[in-house]
C-alpha cells in the first residue's frame, strides 16, 4: 500500500478481457494469457522503455492446478526467454481467480493484476467457458512517474 496525499478512492483503470472456450490441453488459457503479457510487454517495455517482471501466483479453480499453472509457466518462459517471469505454488484462500493469478511489477511497483475467473461458466451455465481478465491503474502511472515518457 502507498501512503502518498496523490492517492485518491477513485482511480483510472485500463483493462483487457479474453473469452473463449476450453480447446483441450489449456491451448486457450495459454493463447489468452500469452496475448496480455504480449501486450503489457509492448506497453511497458517498448513505449515507455521500462522492463517488466511477470508473478504467477497459484490459485484453485483447475482440477489439476499444478499442471495448469506448471504447462502456463513453461510455456510462457519459452516464449518470452527475456522477460523474467516467476512462480508462486504456495496456496491462498481466494475464489476469485481461478487457476493463476498474474501480476507484472514494473520499476519494483506492481502495477498490473490479472487472472481466470469463472464469470462467464456461471453467467453461460457452462464449464467450457474461459474468461481471463487483467488492469492496470492509469493514476498508478502517472503517480510513480511511469508516464514520463510521451506515447
Amino acid at each position: 500500500m502507498f501512503k502518498v496525499d496523490a492517492f485518491v478512492p477513485h482511480f483510472s483503470l485500463f483493462t483487457l478481457v479474453s473469452s473463449g472456450k476450453d480447446t483441450g490441453s489449456y491451448g486457450f488459457e495459454k493463447a489468452a494469457i500469452t496475448r496480455h503479457i504480449q501486450y503489457y510487454i509492448n506497453y511497458f517495455e517498448e513505449k515507455l522503455g521500462h522492463k517488466i517482471k511477470v508473478t504467477m501466483n497459484l490459485r484453485n479453480g483447475y482440477t489439476d492446478k499444478i499442471g495448469f499453472i506448471d504447462r502456463v509457466h513453461c510455456y510462457l518462459c519459452e516464449t518470452y526467454p527475456d522477460t523474467e517471469i516467476t512462480l508462486n505454488k504456495e496456496e491462498t484462500n481466494t475464489s476469485y481467480y481461478q487457476g493463476i493469478n498474474f501480476k507484472i511489477i514494473v520499476e519494483g511497483i506492481e502495477l498490473v493484476d490479472g487472472g481466470f475467473v469463472d464469470w462467464t461458466q456461471k453467467l453461460l451455465g457452462n464449464k467450457k467457458e474461459r474468461l481471463l481478465i487483467s488492469g492496470t491503474g492509469i493514476d498508478l502511472q502517472l503517480i510513480t512517474g511511469m508516464l514520463n515518457k510521451i506515447i
